[in-house]
C-alpha cells in the first residue's frame, strides 16, 4: 500500500512519514532496518518518474492541445437609479491552442524505442549540424558537401524509413489556430 502511494503520486520521503504518522527519522531507521522496504519504495518513486517523463516525452513528440485562458478587466456602464455607472467586470477568453510536435523528442523517442530502425537517422542527424529553436522551428545546416559524404546507401536508407514513417496531419493539425 505504501509503495502505491509513491508510485500513484512520487511522495516525497518527509510527506510519506507524516502521511504513516511517524517522524522522519522514524522511516529513514526503516530504510535502514528493511533494506527490501527500501527497495520496494525506491522502485515506486522511479515507476512514477520514470512513467512521469515518459508520458511528456510522448507528448511532446506528438504535439497537443492546451487551452489557454486570458482575463482582462473591463468596464461595463449600467444604471443605478437614473444615474450612469461604470461597473468593474472581467472580460475571459479561451482560446485552444496546439503545440507542434518537437523534432528532438521525435528523433529521441525513435531511437530509443526502436534503435535498429532508427540508428541511420540518428547517425545522419548527428553527422550534421541541424539546431532547434526555441519557438520549434529547426534549423538544417546541411551543405550540399554535408550530403555527399553521407554514403548514398545511408541516404537511401534513412529516405525508406521517413517514408514508412510519414504521418499525414490530421484535418485538426491544418486548421488554423483560433485566435478569437
Amino acid at each position: 500500500m505504501i509503495c502505491r502511494l509513491v508510485a500513484e503520486t512520487g511522495i516525497a520521503h518527509r510527506e510519506l512519514a507524516n502521511i504513516l504518522g511517524v517522524p522522519y527519522a522514524t522511516l529513514q531507521n526503516w530504510y535502514h532496518k528493511h533494506p527490501k522496504f527500501k527497495l520496494a519504495v525506491k522502485k515506486a518513486r522511479y515507476q512514477f518518474d520514470t512513467g512521469k517523463v515518459e508520458r511528456s516525452l510522448l507528448r511532446k513528440a506528438m504535439g497537443y492541445d492546451y487551452v489557454e485562458i486570458t482575463k482582462e478587466k473591463i468596464r461595463l456602464l449600467g444604471l443605478l437609479g437614473k444615474e450612469k455607472v461604470k461597473i468593474p467586470a472581467t472580460k475571459i477568453k479561451t482560446t485552444t491552442k496546439h503545440v507542434i510536435p518537437s523534432d528532438t523528442a521525435i528523433i529521441f523517442w525513435l531511437t530509443n524505442r526502436d534503435p535498429e530502425a532508427w540508428k541511420h537517422i540518428q547517425k545522419f542527424l548527428m553527422d550534421s549540424r541541424i539546431q532547434q529553436n526555441v519557438d520549434g522551428t529547426v534549423e538544417h545546416k546541411i551543405t550540399t558537401d554535408d550530403l555527399r559524404k553521407v554514403p548514398k546507401d545511408e541516404l537511401e536508407q534513412v529516405r525508406k524509413i521517413l517514408e514508412a514513417h510519414a504521418v499525414e496531419p490530421s484535418p485538426k493539425q491544418l486548421e488554423p489556430v483560433n485566435t478569437n
